[in-house]
């Protein structure tokens, strides 16, 4: 539920009231509020309060709903931030307090802090781990992982700000062994196998973690640099599609703190080789009720390029038929 307060009636609360009777709302509604929201160029926290409270009673809509839903919030919580693309302790707060228990949230409000994450450069983990949990609620409610939780998940997981930052940290590694054991496999959508595979190899990998600029530092190079070419979301992309290695290639392709990038870079070659610590946990996770399902097995396929440079435990898995 909302929390917070409106301070001042608007002629967008006639507007919404009308629209929130229907319980849908449609691509005329949208243009309506366009101009509603945007008639005088400027979007403070109560419209944006106004616009949930709205997402609350009409979830349901045409395909221009969400559009400007996400559209609008990612304007306010991450564009027009000064350093663009940090949001705040502040702004978690009131996202939190809009979206409700993790349980009860729309699949609207998902899709829209869904897509305030993938622009953001850094955002407060509770959001993260808001965006993980309501994806668990859903899994445990209906027994399955779709295509559209995947895609969150990449987004969470992968998220600026997140347990691990860029890597996959211990919590979200253990979390989607949780989801795999709690979905029925034959229910999964295809992409969840892939996916799955991806996200814990990373985590044996790459777990020392990518730390993005904090708001501070982001500010001094912004003041003094005019490149502002760095992106973030690219850095990521290089890291997920990169296979076992792609961590340590994306440290050495990323441009912002070079130097410091390139120490990294060095660090993460070495945690390409799995420590004993990280052989244990993966052995007493993996295969739990005895038998692999098809997303461990694609792990262990993965696993399979690191013969002879893996703990014995994780040999043994390794050489499974």
């Amino acid at each position: 539920m909302i929390h917070s307060k409106i301070a001042r009636e608007t002629p967008m609360h006639a507007t919404l009231k009308a629209i929130s009777e229907k319980a849908h709302v449609s691509t005329e509604d949208v243009l309506r509020l366009r101009r509603e929201v945007f008639g005088d160029h400027v979007v403070d926290r109560d419209e944006i309060a106004l616009l949930f409270r709205l997402a609350e009673q009409a979830p349901a809509g045409d395909r221009e709903w969400a559009q400007f839903l996400a559209e609008v919030t990612t304007d306010f919580f991450v564009r027009q931030k000064t350093p663009a693309g940090y949001m705040t302790e502040e702004d978690a707060d009131f996202l939190l307090a809009c979206f409700g228990p993790a349980e009860q949230t729309s699949a609207l409000k998902i899709e829209t802090l869904c897509h305030m994450l993938r622009e953001a450069r850094q955002v407060p983990a509770r959001l993260i781990d808001f965006g993980l949990a309501t994806v668990k609620a859903h899994v445990l409610a209906d027994g399955r992982v779709d295509a559209c939780e995947v895609e969150r998940l990449r987004t969470f997981v992968f998220a600026a700000g997140g347990d691990g930052n860029v890597a996959v940290s211990q919590a979200e590694a253990e979390l989607l062994f949780d989801l795999n054991d709690l979905s029925r496999e034959g229910d999964n959508d295809p992409t969840w196998i892939a996916f799955f595979a991806l996200a814990i190899s990373n985590h044996l990998m790459a777990h020392i973690g990518y730390q993005p600029l904090s708001r501070e530092e982001y500010l001094r190079v912004e003041q003094n640099m005019a490149d502002h070419s760095v992106n973030v979301g690219g850095f990521m992309g290089r890291m997920a599609n990169g296979g076992l290695s792609g961590f340590a290639t994306a440290f050495r392709k990323d441009t912002t703190r070079r130097d410091q990038n390139e120490a990294r870079a060095a660090q993460a070659a070495e945690a390409e080789k799995v420590t004993s610590s990280e052989a244990d946990w993966l052995a007493d996770r993996i295969g739990r009720d005895g038998s692999y399902c098809s997303a461990e097995r694609a792990l262990i396929v993965r696993l399979r390029e690191l013969r002879g440079e893996l703990p014995p435990k994780l040999e043994a898995i390794a050489a499974q038929p």
